[in-house]
């Protein structure tokens, strides 16, 4: 029964690790990404994220 107990801890363990290697290494991607894109005006992003986009198909001219 020791073991199981044993068992199941170095699983949870392990995914655990796992786990933390992956999102270490996903953060090290999007600041690499980050760092090579030109830099944006201060509130570029925000505005960028809230403004509605057209839908497709229309050219905006009324």
């Amino acid at each position: 029964m020791k073991a199981l107990y044993w068992r199941i801890y170095l699983t949870v363990l392990a995914a655990l690790l796992a786990f933390a290697l992956g999102a270490g290494w996903l953060a090290e991607q999007q600041r690499e990404a980050e760092r090579d894109a030109p830099p944006e005006p201060p509130l570029g992003r925000c505005a960028r994220r809230t403004t509605p986009t057209a839908p497709a198909g229309t050219t905006g001219a009324a």
